[in-house]
């Protein structure tokens, strides 16, 4: 069996993939004008519009929350009460 692609290059590949979409709907529509444009054709454009905005939206809250989780990560290293020898455990050894 293959190598099993990393989280990122497959987020990267289905993110690439919906704007590859994304973007050959818009110039259908550009190039077929609005009035050509059936029913159907809107609701499929309307469909990968949305699913290319969970992607995008989904991607700033991961990013969002690694950044909140690096700060977290960061100031808890530097906080006085969060080291092996911790005030509340000094307390308890006294």
């Amino acid at each position: 069996m293959g190598k099993k692609p990393s989280g990122s290059m497959l987020r990267f590949g289905i993110t690439a993939a919906a704007l590859g979409i994304s973007y050959a709907a818009w110039r259908l529509y550009l190039r077929y004008g609005a009035s050509d444009v059936t029913q159907a054709e809107t609701i499929i454009y309307g469909m990968l519009l949305f699913l290319l905005l969970i992607i995008v939206m989904a991607f700033l809250v991961v990013a969002l929350l690694r950044i909140i989780g690096g700060l977290r990560k960061r100031r808890s290293a530097f906080h006085p009460d969060s080291g092996p020898d911790s005030s509340e455990d000094r307390d308890r050894k006294h």
